[in-house]
C-alpha cells in the first residue's frame, strides 16, 4: 500500500530523504526511565537540560529530531522494540531506555497539513497543529501530529518548518495536503533564514 497522509490520516512526520538527497540518518539517544513524556513515531523531539529527551512544546525551539522507536529492558528481563514510549513504562532497574532518532539536520519529512495547502505558501514557514504535538496510538505507535496551515508566516522566528513543496504522487495529483518540510532549527545544524537553496 502506497503512504497518503490525505487518506490515512496524519502520521506526524515521516522521514523521506535529506536535502542533498541521500537517505536520512538515525542515532540513539536516552530517555529517562522514569519520565513524563509519552513519545509517538513521527513526533518532533527537543533535548533537556539532562541531555534526555522531551517533548517538543515550543515553536522556534531546536528539534533533536523525530522519534521512530524505541528499545528497553522491561522488569521481567524481556528486551522490548516498540513504535512508542508510554511513559514511564516497566524499566529493569539500571537499565537504559535508548530510542532512535532522525537527527539528519538536512532531513526532509513528510507531513500533513490540517486544511489545504496553495502553492504560493511554498517556502512559507509553519508550526504543528498544536505546541507540543502530544497525540498519538498505542495501537499502531503513530502520532497525530499535523501541519497547522493557520500558522503561516514569512519570518521563520517562532515557527518550526519550512515548507519546501508538496509530496504530489502519481494518480493524486490534487493532493494538497501532503506536504514536504524542512526544521528551522535543527539541533544540530544551521538555522533556516528564508527560502532554501
Amino acid at each position: 500500500m502506497v503512504f497518503s497522509a490525505i487518506t490515512n490520516g496524519p502520521k506526524g512526520l515521516v522521514p523521506v530523504k535529506a536535502a542533498n538527497g541521500v537517505a536520512q540518518r538515525s542515532n540513539q539517544y536516552q530517555i529517562s526511565g522514569t519520565g513524563s513524556d509519552d513519545f509517538y513515531r513521527g513526533q518532533p523531539l527537543t533535548l533537556a537540560a539532562t541531555g534526555l529527551l522531551v517533548k517538543l512544546t515550543n515553536a522556534g525551539t531546536p528539534i533533536i529530531g523525530v522519534f521512530s522507536g524505541v528499545e528497553y529492558v522491561a522488569t521481567t528481563g524481556e528486551v522490548i522494540f516498540r513504535p512508542f514510549w508510554d511513559s514511564p513504562g516497566a524499566v529493569q532497574t539500571g537499565s537504559q531506555v535508548r530510542a532512535t532518532i532522525y537527527d539528519d539536520p538536512l532531513g526532509i519529512f513528510q507531513i500533513r497539513a490540517d486544511a489545504d495547502l496553495t502553492i504560493d505558501e511554498i517556502s512559507a514557514f509553519y508550526d504543528f497543529d498544536t505546541a507540543a504535538g502530544t497525540g498519538g496510538s498505542t495501537v499502531t505507535g503513530q502520532s497525530s501530529l499535523s501541519l497547522s496551515v493557520t500558522s503561516e508566516n514569512t519570518d521563520p522566528d517562532g515557527r518550526s518548518v519550512l515548507l519546501r513543496q508538496f509530496d504530489v504522487q502519481k494518480g493524486r495529483p490534487g493532493d494538497i495536503r501532503t506536504a514536504l518540510v524542512q526544521f528551522v532549527l535543527p539541533q544540530y545544524g544551521a538555522a533556516l533564514s528564508g527560502e532554501p537553496n
